[in-house]
């Protein structure tokens, strides 16, 4: 009877471990998404308000 509870015992706090850790990773992977979002909206200001004016300069010698 000792074994199955002690079994069971384990059994649940390694759920709860692995609930956890999901729990971190989808964290971790939404701010990387956050980061990488604000990345692309800070190259899309840059290459519309800096790059593309330049560009077109360029062109037009």
């Amino acid at each position: 009877m000792e074994k199955i509870e002690f079994e069971k015992l384990i059994q649940k706090s390694f759920d709860q471990n692995f609930c956890c850790m999901a729990e971190d990773a989808s964290r971790r992977l939404e701010d990387q998404l956050d980061r990488i979002e604000a990345r692309q909206i800070r190259w899309e200001n840059f290459v519309s308000k800096e790059l593309a004016p330049f560009l077109r300069e360029l062109k037009r010698k």
